[in-house]
C-alpha cells in the first residue's frame, strides 16, 4: 500500500510537470499540430483510463462479491441457529 501511494505521488508529479510543459508548448503551436496533439491527448487519456480502471474495478467487484458472500453466509448461520433454538424450544415444551 505504501509503494502504491509512492507510485501514485510520482505519477501526479510527472503529470503536473507534463501539464506545465504542454501549456507552454500549446501557446506556440500551429493548427495541424494542435489537432494532432489533441488527438494524441485524447488517445493517451483513454488508454490511461482503461489501464487504471480495470484493476480498480476488478478489485471493487471482488470486494463487493466478498461482502455479499460473507453476508449470505452470516444469514445462513443465523437461520441455522434460529432453527436450532426453535427445535430446542419445541423439545422442552
Amino acid at each position: 500500500a505504501h509503494k502504491e501511494k509512492e507510485q501514485q505521488l510520482q505519477r501526479q508529479q510527472r503529470l503536473s510537470v507534463d501539464r506545465s510543459r504542454s501549456r507552454s508548448r500549446r501557446q506556440h503551436e500551429t493548427t495541424p499540430n494542435r489537432e494532432l496533439r489533441q488527438a494524441e491527448d485524447r488517445a493517451s487519456s483513454q488508454l490511461r483510463r482503461v489501464r487504471e480502471t480495470t484493476p480498480d474495478r476488478e478489485l471493487r467487484q471482488a470486494g463487493d462479491r466478498a461482502r455479499f458472500l460473507l453476508r449470505r453466509e452470516r444469514e445462513r448461520q443465523l437461520l441455522i441457529v434460529n432453527y436450532a433454538r426453535w427445535e430446542i424450544k419445541l423439545a422442552l415444551n
